[in-house]
């Protein structure tokens, strides 16, 4: 395979990564997030094992863009993926 080709896969698996973190962030806001935080009320205790389940998997999926982003020193995308790790700081530490 080639560096042009390997570069192509390379930047779809990213941005596939970004579109299902971005998916997933927003079913977590839809869902259960509301003020009193994130999965706050004795309902939410029902469905924990699913929610967090996906919270998992969306919070990896954007943490993984700015790892590979510096593990293949992708330039164009390397600074701009670094909002993620804070978006998930804002989002888990915060209670955004």
């Amino acid at each position: 395979m080639n560096v042009r080709r390997y570069h192509v896969f390379l930047y779809v698996g990213l941005w596939l990564l970004i579109g299902a973190g971005v998916y997933g962030a927003s079913y977590c806001y839809d869902q259960h997030i509301c003020r009193d935080g994130h999965m706050a009320h004795p309902e939410m205790k029902t469905y924990w094992p699913r929610e967090y389940a996906i919270d998992a998997l969306w919070s990896g999926c954007l943490l993984t863009v700015p790892i590979l982003c510096f593990a293949f020193r992708l330039r164009s995308v390397r600074w701009l993926s670094l909002m993620f790790p804070a978006f998930l700081i804002y989002r888990f530490i915060l209670g955004g």
